[in-house]
């Protein structure tokens, strides 16, 4: 409940200091790359994702853009690593829920409709599922020791619990009216930080969003 009034509060601080709001929703992928894993691979589908924005907020001679994302993602992994010490293989089945905040220091337009804005993007896990299977062998001195562990059972957490990336976007404004106008637009997420605590702990995340939004004007 705390937390509830907290994001209540900061949401009408932003809307008294702001002089666009816009709602909206549309579907996300997650794709995933790991350089330091060649073998990794992994599947995605696309799920929704929602949205809250303020707009123009002054800040000094700034004026910035905010957004809160509640998205949803569910997806399979699998990694391997084979090396002097062991080798090891993951299989899991994923699903996670995030809220995140963009901040957006860069904005500019193109004949008063396209939109482009530039920034970063911080998330927060909210909750995960995982289910899945770690295997392979550890090379001792006395020998080799096979293992096979449920991920469940072993880990407390599989997830990374914050995340950190670059976040470009671009939408074109169908005004209503003077206050008011639809937005389609597609952002692109470029995540700098780890997604996962575990093995494969190097995956970093490219999201791909395509959304409608509608904007008021104060």
């Amino acid at each position: 409940m705390k937390n509830i009034f907290i994001f209540l509060l900061c949401l009408h601080s932003f809307f008294l200091f702001s002089q666009t709001m816009e709602v909206g929703v549309g579907i996300n992928r997650n794709t995933y790359s790991c350089s330091e894993y060649p073998s990794f691979s992994f599947s995605s589908e696309l799920r929704p994702q929602l949205f809250i924005g303020f707009y123009d907020i002054k800040v000094d001679w700034l004026r910035i853009g905010m957004e809160f994302n509640f998205s949803y993602y569910d997806f399979d992994i699998e990694a391997n690593y084979d090396g002097q010490v062991g080798k090891y293989t993951t299989i899991a089945q994923i699903d996670k829920s995030l809220a995140s905040l963009a901040l957006f220091p860069i904005n500019f337009s193109l004949l008063q409709k396209i939109k482009f804005n530039l920034g970063f993007e911080m998330s927060y896990l909210l909750h995960e599922k995982y289910t899945g299977t770690q295997s392979g062998y550890i090379v001792y001195d006395s020998g080799l020791e096979f293992f096979t562990d449920n991920l469940e059972e072993k880990l407390s957490s599989f997830n990374s619990k914050s995340y950190f990336g670059l976040k470009a976007k671009i939408a074109y404004d169908i005004y209503i009216n003077e206050k008011v106008n639809i937005s389609p637009q597609y952002s692109y997420y470029l995540g700098l930080s780890d997604e996962f605590m575990h093995f494969p702990e190097y995956v970093k995340s490219r999201k791909h969003f395509f959304g409608v939004g509608i904007q008021r004007k104060f």
